[in-house]
């Protein structure tokens, strides 16, 4: 795990433990890393608007409430943190936190990426192409076959070892009985057989 996701899973656990949530409340929150939108921050969060029912206290207000407890928290990491209605919590990272950020990006390399054991628990079956047999293959089933697998060779990558991927042959059942029937009797007509397809 890197410093960002180690940051996300301590201000999960800070909410968490402020607010004395239980899992299933705790599991819906959500801290997205953002990168396309700017002014959003370096992180946007949804806990407010998640909490703020079953807790009594309006969204925004409760945004506050969060705000104080992350900044005091980490505020070596954190440079501030916006509030975006009805409730979103926009938190900007410092440069330092970036910087370290990237140390450890050249200091990890590979591992920089890898999950934690907790996250990748999931197991996966990533089945793909299925290219029907009896009809005409095209570009699409190529795609399919390079999505498919380096799909799940990213997932091996990030750690989910117990994830299987499966190129599946479609080469049985009536279809493939017909065209294997149909094939034997074009074979024997062009042997000069008498045979009706």
């Amino acid at each position: 795990m890197n410093i960002i996701s180690n940051l996300k899973s301590d201000i999960l656990i800070t909410i968490t433990t402020h607010f004395k949530l239980e899992e299933n409340r705790r599991k819906n929150i959500v801290i997205n890393l953002n990168t396309e939108k700017e002014g959003f921050g370096d992180l946007s969060c949804n806990a407010a608007l998640i909490l703020s029912k079953d807790l009594k206290i309006a969204p925004r207000d409760l945004a506050g409430q969060i705000k104080e407890i992350l900044i005091k928290k980490f505020s070596d990491l954190i440079e501030k943190i916006e509030i975006a209605n009805p409730g979103f919590l926009n938190i900007f990272l410092k440069r330092e936190t970036w910087l370290k950020v990237t140390g450890e990006l050249f200091s990890l390399k590979d591992d920089f990426y890898k999950l934690s054991q907790k996250e990748t628990e999931k197991k996966y079956l990533v089945e793909f192409v299925s290219a029907n047999p009896t009809g005409p293959l095209h570009l699409g089933h190529g795609r399919n076959a390079i999505i498919g697998d380096v799909l799940s060779n990213v997932l091996k990558f990030l750690g989910y070892d117990g994830s299987i991927k499966e190129f599946y042959i479609n080469d049985a059942g009536s279809q493939i009985e017909k065209l294997g029937e149909c094939l034997k009797i074009r074979c024997q007509q062009e042997l000069g057989m008498d045979v009706v397809l």
